[in-house]
């Protein structure tokens, strides 16, 4: 892993901590401004988290968003991905998705970095 990807992952998974260790990580998908030490990691300054009825995290760092909402980012959480989410076509790009939860549904990865962190993009061609 390079030293770009080494703190693209460590800075994601730093905003995965702040938001549970300051409770914002409820059931259900919130967006949350980042604070100002993060706010440079996203879009905005705003993050995507989730937090799943297993009580497992997912954050989604938009670093830039193009037309039609398509967009690249960082998507990191604080266990590694099931087989069920992690998914590999015949061909195609590998994808994610968690199940009932469309903000974290066909994240294409343009590289895993780790087991719990990927480079990942949306595109509704």
């Amino acid at each position: 892993m390079s030293q770009e990807q080494s703190e693209a992952c460590s800075n994601c998974k730093g905003i995965l901590d702040w938001a549970k260790r300051e409770g914002y990580l409820s059931l259900g998908v919130i967006e949350l401004t980042l604070p100002e030490r993060f706010a440079k990691s996203a879009v905005d300054g705003v993050v995507t988290a989730l937090r799943t009825n297993e009580g497992r995290s997912f954050v989604l760092l938009k670093q830039t968003v193009g037309w039609k909402e398509n967009f690249e980012g960082i998507f990191c959480c604080d266990s590694p991905l099931r087989s069920t989410e992690f998914i590999r076509g015949r061909g195609e790009r590998a994808y994610i998705s968690i199940e009932n939860y469309p903000a974290f549904q066909e994240l294409y990865v343009r590289e895993g970095y780790s087991a719990d962190c990927y480079e990942v993009y949306f595109d509704l061609n």
